[in-house]
């Protein structure tokens, strides 16, 4: 399964997921508090790094930067 990790609030987030549910890809939605710093927890940072979303998980493959999602 695809997994998408996002803040609702975030313009790139909702990019990818309205790129995913126009081209009808199914994605499990991982919601990622910015406000209170959940991207910078090593949990998250494991995935991405640069502690960044939105972050696209397409096994094995994990698409960390926006243009990158958009195009894969």
């Amino acid at each position: 399964m695809n997994t998408l990790y996002g803040n609702k609030f975030s313009g790139n987030s909702y990019k990818v997921r309205l790129t995913c549910e126009l081209l009808n890809i199914k994605y499990q939605w991982v919601e990622i508090n910015i406000l209170t710093q959940e991207n910078r927890q090593p949990e998250f940072l494991r995935i991405n790094s640069l502690g960044q979303v939105p972050v696209l998980q397409i096994e094995p493959v994990t698409c960390q930067l926006i243009a990158n999602l958009l195009y894969y």
